[in-house]
C-alpha cells in the first residue's frame, strides 16, 4: 500500500528516531557497539520495463556469496530501492515482479564507503522465467562526488610491497607523497621503519598530520604528531581505500583526507595461507655513495612468516550453520637482523691504576704568525707536553716576579702579566694518588681494549635485530538476517635495536638501547536492519601503543657507585659520562628508559533512512586520545681536558690535560640531573551530522550534508599545564615600575582546558552527480573541513621539571668545591609546580607560548569532474582539484622579536642601558640579572622573557590546485590496471607541525609579524606525479588463450605466471637555502641574497670533483640589517626527480582442488636506477651544491605461500 507523507512529518519521525537511537547506543555496553558507514557498502537502484516506466513493489534479493548476508526490500513508487550497511564482499542482486521475467546478477563486488548504482530494466515474460547476469556493476560514480581509490584484498596481496606496510599502498594515488627524505620508506629499504614512519604522508594539499586513518572505522590516529597507530598484516586487510576529497558528511576531524582499513572476515568456506617472505643484502644492489666511496654493501637479512585462516563456525554435530558465525585469525613474524661494528676508544689497563705516562707524546707547541713553532712554556719556564695532566686540588694565583712559596721559584706570568693561574703538575702523569673512588668505580665498567693502541683501542661486532609478533582474530556473527555483530582483537609486539650492547650485555654502562613499539587494537559493532528503509549501526573500539626506550643499564642504584641517594629518585639509572679527548661515553647515550603511552578511542552511531528519492544518514563520533609518559630524567657528568690542564695565561685551559684523567679523579667539567613530572595530556573529537543523498532525476544526485564538532582543548589529569597570557599585566610589573603583559596562567579546577572552545565549527558539504549521457558523469563538490587544531607537543608544563647543575668551582677552577664524590653538596632543586604563578619563568625562556584564544585550522575543498566509461570495466576520471588553507597550524613563530622597521642601519639597539631588571630577577639565562642590558632586549614585547615562541600558532595560509586524471581498469581477462596522474601546484607560508622532516625552515621565519612574508611553493610541491600499478595474469597455460590445451606438466611449468609492479614517476622537490645570519637581525630569520642564476648546464652528482647541482655564487649572505631576498622553498629550481620501478613476478602450481603453492620474487628498484636526495643547500656548508646522499639501489624478496 502506497502511503503519503509530507516532508515535515518524515524529516521529524527521522530525527525523533535517530535521537532515541542515538542516546540508547551512548548508553549501550561496547559489546553491543560493527558495521558503520565507513566501513559498509550500499547497493540501489531502480527498476524498470523495456519502455522506462518504472515498476514499484518489485521484490530486491541482496545476497552476501560467502558472507551469510541476506536482505530483502521493495521498490519504492519511483522504482527506486536501496539496501545499506552491506559488509564489503562480493554479491548478487535478484529482482521479481508480476508479469515481468526475474532477473538475477552475480558477481557484483562492493567495497567500503561506496554507494553502488545498478539500474535494471526487466523484460516482460512469466516471473519463472530467468535473465542471469554474470558481471561487475558499473564503475561509474553516480552516487557522490568523492574521490577516492579502492585497493583491493587482492591488489594488497598481489602487488609488490616492500616492507609489507599497506599503507604504503597510499602512495598509489599520485597526489599522495612521501617527500620527507628522513621519513620515506625508499629510505634504508634495509631499515625496517616502524608502521608510524610509513604514514609520514602528505595528501594534496594538506600537510603531515592532518589526515585521518581508521581501522574498521575505529579512529587510528595518534594525536602526537597524526600519525597511524595500528596496521594490520597484509594478510589480514580484505580492503584498503584512499579517500583525497570527501564531499559527504561522514569523515571529520580532517582536511578530508582519510585512509580506511577494512580488516578480513571469515566467510562460508574455508580458506588461508602459510607464507614466508625472505630478504638477503647478497643479493642487493650496492648503494651509489657506497660504491663512490668504496664501502662495501651492508650485510642485511630479514624472515617475514606467517599464516591466516578464516572461515565459518562449524562443528559437527553441535553446531552446523555455515552462514552464522564467521572466524578469522592471522599471525606475522618478523625477524630482522643486521651485523654492525663498531670502534671505541677506552682507558688502558695502565690508565685505569693511575698511569697516563704512554700519553707523553712531546713539547706542546705554539705557532706565530711567521710560522716559527716554540714550546709552550709554564709560568717556571718548563715545556708542557702535549696531553700532560696537571692536579686541579693545587690550582693558585702567582704574583709576576715573586717568588712561588710552594716550588721555591720565581713566577714569570706570561705576557708580563701582574698576575697568573697556575697548577702543579703529576708527576710521569700518574694520578693513582688523587684516584676519586666514583670516578674509579666509573670507568671500571669500560671494556677491555682490543689492541695496545691508545685510541680507537676497542673493536665490538653486534647485531641490531628487529623483531615482532603480530596477531589478530576477528569474529562476526549474524543473530539474523537483519542483525550482525563483530569483534576484533588484534596485538602487535615490536622491538627495535636503537644501539647494540657493544660493551657486553651485562654491562649497565653500556651504549645497548632497544625501542619496543607495541600496539593493540580492539573494536566492536553492531549493525540492525529494522525494515526495509531503516538501519542502524554502531562501533567502538580501542587502540593502546607503548612506544619508548629500554636502556641496558634501567634500573641502576647510583650508590652502588657512589653518588649520593638522592639521584635514584629522578634517575633510577646509568648516568651519562661524557669524555673529552675522543673517549667513548658510558651511559644511555642514545637515549635512557623511557615509555610513552599513546590511548586512542572512539565510538560512533550511524542512522540510515531510505525515503522515495533519498538516502538520508545522521550520526555521531566521540574520538578520545590520551598520552601518559613515564620517561626517566638522566644523571650527565662531561669530563674533559680543563681541570687536567694547565692554564694559559689568566684562567684559560690550553691543551694538555686528558678527558679520562679527569674521570679518574673526579673532576667534572659540567654535568646535571633533573627531576620530572610526567604529565597525562587527552582530549577528545566529537562530531555530528547529517547527510541527504538526493536523487532529483534519474541522471542527477546532490549529496547535501552539514557536520558540526568541536575539538575541545587538551586538558591535563592534575591541571599540570599552562597557557600564555599575551595581555595580561605580569606581576613583576610593579617591582620593575613599569607595565608588562605576558604571563603563564596554569589551568585549574575552574578552567581546565590549554585553550578556548570553537563551538561555531559548522562544515557544510555538497556534491553532485549528473549522468549527462550513458557513459559520462559529471560530478563535483565543495566542502569545509576542521584538521585536528592541535597536537600533544603543544601542551606544556612549566614548573614541573627541574634541573640541578653541577659546579665545580666559583674562580675559574683555581680552586675546586665539587668533585664526583659529592657531586650536588647543596641538595637538588625539587620542581616548584605552579607556586609561582604568573612569574614563572621569568628572566627565562617562557615554557609555553600557547595562545588562550585560538582560531580553528579550516580547510576549504572543492573539485569539478568527468567519469568516462569506456567499458563496464574501464574508467577514465579527470577532475580539477583544489582547496584553500587559512588558520592552519605552524611550527615554533617567535613572540618576542624586536619590530622588524627598528632593524636598520646605524641603529642603537646593542647599546646597553640601565636595566630595570637588576636585583629583581636572579636569573642570569639571558643576562637579565646584570646593571645592564641591550636596548634591544627592553624593545622586545615581553622582555621579562628571554624569549616567548609560540608552538602550534594558527597562523598559516595554503593554496592548492591541481588537475588529477585517473584511469581504471577493473580485473578483467586476467589484468588489474590503476594510472593516476596529478598536475599541481601548492603554496603556503608554513609547512605544518611537521616540517621539520624537510628542508627549508632552519632559518625560521624571517618576520614573526607577517608570515606571508615566507609564502613560496610548499616544501612537498610536485609539479608532477604519476603512478602505474597493475597485476596481470599471464593467459598462458591450461584453459587460457596460449597452449590452453597444455598438458599437467607442460601445464605445471608454463602456465600460472602472473606479473605485478608499481611504477612513480615524480617531479623533483622545490629547494630551500639557509645559511644566510647576518649579526645583526635580534632575534628575526633570515635567508641568503640570490644575486645570479642558479641554474648551470653541466650540473652533476656528487662529492669532490663534481660540478654542483646548481651555480653556487647564485647566494650569499644577505646584507647587514636585512632579511635576505629568497623565498623560503624555490619552485624554479629542484632536486632530481624520483623515478622507481617495483615488480614482481608470481608462479602458481594447484597441488589438490582448492590447494595451491605460490613462489613469487619481488624487486624493488628493478632497473636499479638511483635516485638521489637532495643537494646541500646550506651556503656555508662543505657540501654546499653537491648531493651526497642516494636512496637504496635494487633489492630483491622472495617468498613461498601455501594458499587454500
Amino acid at each position: 500500500m502506497k502511503v503519503s507523507r509530507t516532508p515535515g512529518t518524515a524529516w521529524f519521525k527521522v530525527f525523533r528516531t535517530f535521537a532515541i537511537l542515538a542516546f540508547a547506543v551512548l548508553l549501550a555496553p561496547s559489546s553491543l557497539l560493527a558495521q558503520d558507514l565507513t566501513t559498509s557498502a550500499s547497493l540501489s537502484g531502480t527498476v524498470s520495463d523495456s519502455s522506462g516506466a518504472v515498476i514499484s513493489k518489485a521484490t530486491v534479493i541482496v545476497a552476501g556469496a560467502d558472507n551469510g548476508v541476506k536482505r530483502t526490500v521493495k521498490t519504492e513508487a519511483n522504482g527506486g530501492f536501496s539496501v545499506p550497511l552491506l559488509p564489503p564482499g562480493q554479491y548478487s542482486l535478484k529482482i521479481q515482479a508480476k508479469g515481468f521475467k526475474s532477473y538475477e546478477q552475480k558477481g557484483i563486488t562492493l567495497v567500503a564507503e561506496h554507494s553502488v548504482r545498478q539500474d535494471i530494466e526487466l523484460p516482460v515474460g512469466a516471473e519463472n522465467e530467468q535473465v542471469e547476469v554474470t558481471s561487475q556493476a558499473p564503475l561509474l560514480n553516480t552516487g557522490d562526488a568523492n574521490l577516492s581509490a579502492e585497493i583491493t584484498s587482492e591488489q594488497v596481496e598481489g602487488l609488490p610491497l616492500n616492507l609489507r606496510n599497506v599503507v604504503a599502498l597510499a602512495t598509489l594515488n599520485s597526489s599522495v607523497s612521501n617527500t620527507s627524505e628522513s621519513q620515506q620508506l625508499g629510505e634504508g629499504g634495509t631499515s625496517g621503519k616502524a608502521d608510524q614512519d610509513v604514514s609520514f604522508l602528505n595528501f594534496g594539499g594538506g600537510f603531515f598530520g592532518t589526515s585521518g586513518y581508521l581501522i574498521d572505522g575505529i579512529w587510528d590516529t595518534d594525536s602526537t604528531w597524526g600519525a597511524v597507530i595500528y596496521v594490520p598484516s597484509v594478510e589480514a586487510v580484505g580492503e584498503f581505500k584512499i579517500q583525497t576529497n570527501s564531499f559527504t558528511a561522514q569523515n571529520g576531524f580532517s582536511t578530508g583526507n582519510v585512509i580506511n582499513i577494512q580488516t578480513k572476515s571469515g566467510t562460508s568456506n574455508f580458506h588461508g595461507d602459510v607464507f614466508e617472505f625472505i630478504r638477503n643484502s647478497d643479493l642487493d644492489a650496492n648503494n651509489y655513495f657506497n660504491n663512490y666511496n668504496g664501502s662495501p654493501r651492508q650485510n642485511f637479512q630479514r624472515n617475514q612468516f606467517g599464516f591466516s585462516a578464516g572461515g565459518p563456525l562449524y562443528i559437527p554435530g553441535l553446531y552446523k550453520r555455515r552462514d552464522k558465525t564467521f572466524l578469522f585469525g592471522a599471525y606475522e613474524g618478523l625477524r630482522q637482523g643486521s651485523p654492525v661494528n663498531n670502534t671505541f676508544t677506552v682507558p688502558t689497563a695502565a690508565m685505569r691504576t693511575g698511569d697516563f705516562s704512554a700519553l707523553l707524546t712531546g713539547a706542546l707547541v705554539t705557532q706565530t704568525n711567521n710560522g716559527v713553532t716554540t714550546n709552550v712554556l709554564d709560568p717556571f719556564g718548563n715545556t708542557i707536553q702535549v696531553n700532560q695532566l696537571f692536579n686541579p686540588h693545587t690550582g693558585r694565583v702567582l704574583t709576576n716576579n715573586t717568588v712561588d712559596a710552594k716550588t721555591g721559584q720565581v713566577a714569570h706570568c706570561p705576557g708580563g702579566a701582574a698576575t697568573c693561574y697556575y697548577r702543579d703538575p703529576f708527576q710521569n702523569n700518574n694520578v693513582a694518588a688523587s684516584i676519586d673512588p666514583v670516578g674509579a668505580k666509573l670507568i671500571s665498567y669500560y671494556p677491555n681494549p682490543t689492541n695496545a693502541a691508545l685510541s680507537s683501542n676497542f673493536f665490538a661486532s653486534a647485531s641490531a635485530p628487529t623483531t615482532s609478533n603480530e596477531y589478530i582474530i576477528r569474529v562476526d556473527h549474524n543473530l539474523s538476517d537483519a542483525t550482525r555483530i563483530y569483534f576484533r582483537f588484534a596485538d602487535k609486539h615490536e622491538q627495535k635495536t636503537n644501539s647494540p650492547a657493544y660493551y657486553g650485555a651485562n654491562d649497565p654502562g653500556g651504549p645497548g638501547n632497544i625501542r619496543p613499539n607495541n600496539r593493540y587494537s580492539l573494536a566492536t559493532g553492531f549493525s540492525h536492519i529494522f525494515n526495509a528503509t531503516t538501519a542502524l549501526s554502531a562501533n567502538a573500539g580501542f587502540h593502546r601503543w607503548n612506544q619508548g626506550g629500554l636502556y641496558q643499564g634501567y634500573p641502576f642504584d647510583q650508590t652502588t657507585l657512589g653518588l649520593p641517594a638522592g639521584l635514584n629518585a629522578g634517575s633510577n639509572q646509568f648516568p651519562i659520562i661524557n669524555v673529552g679527548n675522543g673517549g667513548s661515553s658510558l651511559g644511555p647515550v642514545q637515549g635512557g628508559f623511557g615509555a610513552g603511552i599513546a590511548n586512542v578511542g572512539s565510538v560512533s552511531a550511524d542512522l540510515t533512512k531510505t525515503l522515495k528519492s533519498q538516502d538520508l544518514s545522521f550520526g555521531f563520533m566521540d574520538a578520545i586520545l590520551q598520552n601518559n609518559g613515564n620517561g626517566v630524567a638522566t644523571t650527565s657528568f662531561g669530563f674533559g681536558q680543563t681541570y687536567t690542564s694547565q692554564f694559559n695565561g689568566t684562567g684559560t685551559a690550553n691543551q694538555s690535560g686528558y678527558g679520562f684523567a679527569s674521570l679518574l679523579i673526579g673532576t667534572a667539567d659540567s654535568g646535571s640531573t633533573s627531576n620530572n613530572f610526567h604529565t597525562a595530556p587527552q582530549r577528545h573529537y566529537i562530531g555530528f551530522y547529517g547527510q541527504d543523498n538526493f536523487k532529483f532525476s534519474k541522471t542527477l544526485t546532490f549529496n547535501l550534508g552539514l557536520r558540526y564538532e568541536f575539538q575541545p582543548s587538551f586538558t591535563e589529569r592534575r591541571n599540570r599545564q599552562a597557557y600564555f597570557d599575551y595581555t595580561g599585566i605580569n606581576p613583576i610589573s610593579k617591582s620593575v615600575g613599569l607595565t608588562l603583559p605576558g604571563q603563564e596562567v596554569y589551568s585549574s579546577s575552574g578552567n581546565r582546558g590549554l585553550n578556548n572552545l570553537n563551538l561555531t565549527n559548522l562544515a557544510p558539504r555538497f556534491g553532485f552527480t549528473d549522468q549527462v549521457a550513458p557513459r559520462i558523469v559529471a560530478r563535483g563538490g565543495f566542502g569545509i573541513f576542521f584538521p585536528p587544531s592541535s597536537f600533544v607537543g603543544i601542551q606544556s608544563s612549566p614548573g614541573y621539571s627541574q634541573s640541578t647543575n653541577f659546579d665545580p668551582s666559583d674562580d675559574n677552577g683555581v680552586t675546586l668545591k665539587t668533585t664526583l664524590s659529592n657531586p650536588f653538596p647543596n641538595g637538588l632543586l625539587a620542581p616548584t609546580g605552579n607556586g609561582l604563578g604568573p612569574l614563572t619563568d621569568i628572566g627565562n625562556n617562557a615554557s609555553t607560548g600557547v595562545a588562550y584564544n585560538r582560531k580553528s585550522p579550516l580547510l576549504y575543498q572543492y573539485s569539478l569532474g568527468l567519469q568516462y566509461a569506456f567499458t563496464t570495466n574501464d574508467v577514465l576520471t579527470t577532475s580539477y582539484v583544489g582547496n584553500r588553507g587559512v588558520h592552519m597550524l605552524t611550527n615554533y613563530v617567535p613572540r618576542s622579536q624586536v619590530d622588524p622597521a627598528l632593524i636598520v642601519p646605524n641603529n642603537n639597539l646593542g647599546d646597553q642601558v640601565p636595566n630595570p631588571f637588576y636585583g629583581v630577577i636572579t636569573s642570569s639565562s639571558c643576562g637579565l640579572n646584570n646593571p645592564t642590558i641591550t636596548r634591544a632586549h627592553l624593545l622586545q614585547p615581553f622582555p621579562q622573557y628571554c624569549s616567548v615562541t609560540e608552538n602550534q600558532a594558527p597562523q598559516g595560509d595554503s593554496y592548492y590546485n591541481a588537475l588529477l586524471v585517473d584511469y581504471n581498469h577493473r580485473f578483467h581477462g586476467g589484468l588489474n590496471l590503476l594510472v593516476s596522474y596529478t598536475f599541481s601546484k601548492f603554496i603556503d607560508d608554513t609547512g605544518g607541525t611537521a616540517d621539520w622532516a624537510y628542508r627549508g625552515n632552519s632559518n625560521g621565519y624571517r618576520n614573526p609579524y607577517n608570515l606571508g612574508f615566507d609564502r613560496s611553493v610548499d616544501g612537498t610541491d610536485q609539479t608532477h606525479s604519476l603512478v602505474v600499478n597493475y597485476i596481470y595474469a599471464l593467459p598462458v597455460g591450461t584453459g587460457k588463450k596460449f597452449a590452453g590445451h597444455s598438458g599437467r606438466i607442460t601445464n605445471a611449468a608454463i602456465g600460472g605466471w602472473t606479473v605485478s609492479g608499481i611504477t612513480t614517476a615524480k617531479s623533483g622537490l622545490p629547494l630551500s637555502f639557509s645559511g644566510g645570519t647576518n649579526s645583526n637581525e635580534y632575534g628575526l630569520g633570515s635567508r641568503p641574497d640570490q644575486v645570479a642564476d642558479p641554474h648551470i648546464a653541466n650540473h652533476s652528482i656528487g662529492g669532490p670533483g663534481h660540478n654542483p647541482w646548481f651555480n653556487t655564487a647564485a647566494f650569499k649572505t644577505p646584507a647587514d640589517y636585512s632579511l635576505g631576498n629568497t623565498s623560503r622553498y624555490l619552485s624554479y629550481i629542484r632536486s632530481p626527480g624520483y623515478t622507481n620501478w617495483d615488480a614482481s613476478l608470481q608462479k602458481g602450481w594447484e597441488l589438490h582442488d582448492n590447494l595451491n603453492l605460490q613462489f613469487r620474487s619481488e624487486f624493488y628498484n628493478l632497473p636499479n636506477h638511483t635516485n638521489f636526495f637532495t643537494p646541500d643547500t646550506g651556503i656555508n656548508d662543505g657540501n654546499y651544491g653537491r648531493i651526497t646522499q642516494a636512496f637504496d639501489g635494487r633489492s630483491i624478496q622472495f617468498a613461498l605461500k601455501v594458499i587454500w
